[in-house]
């Protein structure tokens, strides 16, 4: 049976004929389908990026540990070598100071493309 009321102004309250009914659904089944692709794509790059970012935070902590033995072994050496030592940890210091600039660098882009798509 086809719905037959719809009015000639165009009174939404009415029910639309069958073939514009079937016309918006075959529309909205598209568009739900394309955006659960889109969702679905999005996901696997955040569960990359979560991974990805996993692995940079454990670089970073081993940076971290290493600039802190550094440190600690510093604090134990005679004022002779304490000259020496200081420059391993000075580089170790920049080694992860700089890492740490670009994991925020890398984080921040991130934010901003995912801010920007949605």
């Amino acid at each position: 049976m086809q719905e037959s009321n719809y009015s000639q102004n165009g009174d939404l309250n009415l029910p639309m004929p069958i073939e514009d009914r079937k016309e918006y659904e075959g529309n909205m089944e598209k568009k739900l389908a394309d955006l659960g692709s889109k969702i679905d794509e999005m996901a696997c790059k955040a569960e990359d990026f979560k991974e990805k970012a996993a692995e940079k935070f454990e670089e970073l902590k081993k940076k971290r540990e290493d600039a802190s033995c550094k440190f600690s072994e510093l604090k134990s050496q005679s004022q002779e070598a304490w000259k020496e030592f200081k420059a391993h940890l000075d580089s170790a210091m920049e080694d992860l100071s700089h890492a740490v600039g670009e994991m925020k660098s890398g984080c921040s882009e991130a934010k901003s493309k995912f801010e920007k798509q949605n």
